[in-house]
């Protein structure tokens, strides 16, 4: 996994977007997909980190309009 994209998304949310690769362990077919971590802040500590499927349901979590 690579984190390849930040956003402040507000004063307590940050958005990070996640690049994994992987292979099949008996059938060898490569895997590549993205996903989005939502990181809810507070205090400078990380209270909860939700995943999302894709870049609108993250936006959505934090409650940013696309």
């Amino acid at each position: 996994m690579t984190a390849e994209e930040f956003n402040d998304a507000n004063e307590r949310h940050v958005i990070v977007r996640i690049h994994q690769r992987a292979m099949g362990v008996k059938s060898g077919v490569p895997i590549e997909a993205d996903f989005w971590m939502v990181h809810t802040m507070r205090d400078a500590k990380m209270l909860r980190t939700d995943i999302c499927g894709n870049e609108a349901q993250a936006l959505k979590a934090v409650g940013v309009a696309q």
